[in-house]
């Protein structure tokens, strides 16, 4: 039998710009939804679990705000993203400038290697925590 982790969020939607200062984020990449319907009309969006160190208080105490099963649709976002489905990934936010929109559209950046090894080591110690539960759980 294989376990799977359902959306306990109401299907919140990661917003670049609250987190344009986040020392890391840590993007756990569920699946790509193409062409989903919205307001402007159909855009492919990601679903992922994402965990915002705001600080680097939180980031050395291992307490990020976490974003279970959450939309991510922004085109420069998805575009990096739809190429690691089933994988997670360590980044930061910054705003670029697209000549062809003619504006600002926040980005990926990579953390610095000391910051991603604290994420990795977050990441790994959370992976042990749920392996740890689900040794523990009742066989049905």
């Amino acid at each position: 039998m294989q376990f799977a982790d359902i959306a306990t969020g109401a299907g919140s939607f990661f917003k670049p710009q609250d987190n344009m200062d986040a020392v890391a984020i840590l993007i756990d990449v569920k699946r790509l939804e193409p062409q989903r319907p919205g307001k402007f009309g159909p855009k492919d969006a990601i679903h992922a679990d994402i965990h915002i160190f705001k600080d680097a208080a939180a980031l050395e105490a291992g307490t990020p705000d976490v974003l279970q099963g959450a939309i991510i649709n922004q085109n420069a976002l998805v575009r990096d993203l739809s190429n690691i489905v089933g994988q997670a990934t360590v980044v930061k936010l910054e705003m670029a400038y697209f000549k062809n929109i003619g504006k600002d559209v926040a980005v990926f950046r990579q953390t610095d290697p000391g910051t991603k090894q604290k994420v990795i080591a977050y990441a790994v110690a959370l992976q042990e925590a749920v392996a740890a539960e689900m040794d523990d759980a009742p066989d049905f």
